[in-house]
């Protein structure tokens, strides 16, 4: 296929044309563009050679559309209002459109409730959600807000914490009842006898699991535990749930799935990591009305 760029004469030229044709002068195409006369007369010589024939019958200082100029300057002016759409249009979407990212955990237990409210809101506009555990894509420079794990808004972000979020074993209300009845997490615990528990690898040096929790609450070493791996945190819910296991459970991040019944909290004791959620914004780049109406909506819902 022939590109457009070979086919076609300078946009410019058109758009000069067609003022000129549509003001009935080069004078007042000049007065409409805010540019000179010669200005316009130059760009409209420019196509009548490019087109290899004139557009205008030129009589001293007044001009006339040729019949074909006629036929050409109709199809031009419907040509630019197509393309003038076309640009408003995606202008529009652009300006509308809101970038989010988030860490995967997150995204699925506490951005997607939330962002359903808001496209359910007078607030609402398109977003787009990245989700990923990666820092370098969590703080991509084309992204309006993002939420990390981490001790206070990433480098040139600003932010505000969105969870804390203490860290305790919970389970199915099942497999909890059987827990504590094996003693788990105290002091007569019964190896044998207790449900496993759900550990999943440590996707970042932050994230803490079943081995890291143990080992900072002086608990026996995961070694003693039956385990169960898990490829993530997420499929380790979906599996306490289930009743197929023992979940380290962040306590903020599961409040729905707390007050609904589905998992039970074992014991009392937990672990307060030394990091939590932010939900940050560019510190060097205003936020688009879009994207404040999104993140003042998600601070306000922040603690539901």
């Amino acid at each position: 296929m022939d590109s457009f760029r070979n086919n076609l004469p300078p946009l410019d030229a058109l758009i000069f044309f067609q003022a000129a044709a549509r003001c009935g002068s080069f004078s007042a195409a000049a007065r409409e563009m805010r540019v000179t006369q010669a200005a316009v007369s130059k760009r409209v010589q420019r196509l009548e050679e490019w087109l290899g024939t004139c557009v205008f019958e030129r009589k001293g200082r007044s001009i006339t559309l040729t019949e074909g100029g006629q036929a050409f300057a109709n199809d031009v002016h419907l040509a630019l209002e197509f393309l003038e759409r076309a640009v408003s249009r995606f202008k529009a979407e652009e300006e509308g459109l809101i970038r989010v990212a988030s860490t995967s955990s997150m995204s699925v237990f506490w951005l997607q409730d939330r962002l359903k409210g808001f496209a359910l809101s007078e607030a609402a506009s398109p977003v787009n959600v990245t989700t990923s555990d990666d820092m370098n894509a969590l703080t991509a420079p084309e992204l309006d807000l993002t939420i990390v794990y981490s001790d206070g808004p990433a480098p040139g972000w600003s932010g505000v914490q969105v969870m804390a979020g203490e860290l305790a074993p919970a389970a199915a209300p099942d497999v909890a009842a059987k827990a504590v009845e094996a003693g788990a997490f105290g002091d007569h615990w019964q190896p044998g006898s207790c449900p496993p528990l759900l550990e999943y690898a440590n996707l970042t040096p932050d994230w803490i699991n079943w081995s890291i929790w143990l080992r900072r609450l002086g608990l026996p070493a995961l070694a003693e535990w039956p385990v169960m791996p898990c490829s993530s945190f997420g499929q380790s819910v979906g599996r306490a749930m289930s009743g197929r296991g023992i979940l380290l459970a962040n306590l903020d991040m599961l409040r729905s799935e707390f007050a609904a019944g589905h998992l039970i909290r074992i014991g009392s004791r937990t672990l307060s990591p030394r990091k939590s959620y932010y939900l940050c914004h560019r510190a060097d780049k205003p936020l688009s009305s879009a994207a404040r109406r999104l993140f003042d909506f998600l601070i306000s819902a922040a603690d539901q």
